[in-house]
């Protein structure tokens, strides 16, 4: 199993880091996400006359999101759709935007508490090495938590 996972982890590095910008521009205060997929209307049409709350967080919390590379965004808006195990980012105008596959990592500010949150743990029959876990415990032994919502009818 870790042998898969280094291999993937190699594989996504060398076909995303030509792309991967994650910088100040030019001395601004805009964030270069270039990694980051923006998606029209990612909330506002997903979950129409759906009851419950699809997302980890009620409302958008500050966090930080991490690379393959090891880049790190700080002072994000994110939240994380639970039914589809995606970060979600809310940039300055309000767009929404979902995170491309380079991000392995992120964490989440929830009531002064951050969440610790990653992936490409072993898989299982419901999880794959892009099911994000949130990490209670990160030592020797890991305790994970798999935060997951599903839609019935």
């Amino acid at each position: 199993m870790q042998h898969n996972y280094k291999i993937l982890m190699i594989a996504l590095s060398i076909g995303i880091s030509t792309n991967l910008k994650a910088q100040l521009v030019g001395g601004s205060n805009t964030i270069d996400l270039s990694f980051i997929e923006y998606k029209k209307d990612v909330v506002s049409n997903r979950y129409n006359d759906i009851k419950g709350l699809p997302y980890l967080l009620n409302d958008w919390a500050i966090g930080s999101v991490k690379s393959i590379n090891n880049v790190e965004k700080k002072g994000l808006m994110l939240n994380f759709d639970e039914v589809r195990n995606e970060i979600l980012i809310k940039d300055n105008n309000g767009k929404i935007m979902s995170v491309s596959s380079p991000v392995i990592e992120f964490t989440i500010l929830d009531k002064d508490t951050n969440r610790n949150f990653k992936l490409g743990f072993a898989k299982t029959k419901l999880t794959d090495l892009t099911t994000f876990f949130e990490v209670l415990e990160d030592g020797k032994v890991k305790f994970l938590k798999r935060n997951n919502k599903g839609i019935s009818e």
